[in-house]
């Protein structure tokens, strides 16, 4: 008997899907990290709502052989040493990697390709770049 979890990826593998990329809030973890998450309780609250999907397919994915990445719109030129401090918040791809370090063995983490990148901060005009 099949899970839903080994269907979708018979499924990804009909249609030669080779990366899947999860969105961080609300995919990856069933919360919303508005960007930015201060260190200690908030921040392991936080890790702690990995969703059960993302959990499941994860390690099935890797096993298959398809990519893993990882997709936050948090991005590291949000720190700015006065709202946003290194010594205090968790952001971008610090943030995804606390993340999938904590649910995943040492060899699904480094598998993991990251994206944490958020267009406004750094001033992208280029629309193309817009939505990345």
């Amino acid at each position: 008997m099949s899970s839903p979890a080994t269907e979708c990826i018979a499924l990804l593998q009909s249609k030669n899907i080779q990366v899947c990329v999860f969105d961080m809030d609300l995919t990856a973890v069933a919360a919303h990290s508005r960007g930015r998450l201060r260190l200690g309780q908030r921040m392991d609250e936080y890790l702690a709502k990995a969703t059960p999907a993302f959990c499941a397919l994860v390690p099935l994915l890797h096993e298959a052989g398809i990519g893993l990445a990882i997709a936050t719109h948090s991005d590291e030129a949000e720190y700015d040493g006065i709202n946003v401090k290194r010594e205090i918040h968790i952001l971008g791809t610090e943030l995804a990697r606390a993340l999938i370090q904590r649910h995943f063995s040492e060899e699904i983490a480094e598998a993991f390709f990251i994206v944490a990148f958020n267009p406004r901060i750094r001033k992208v005009t280029d629309e193309r770049d817009l939505i990345k």
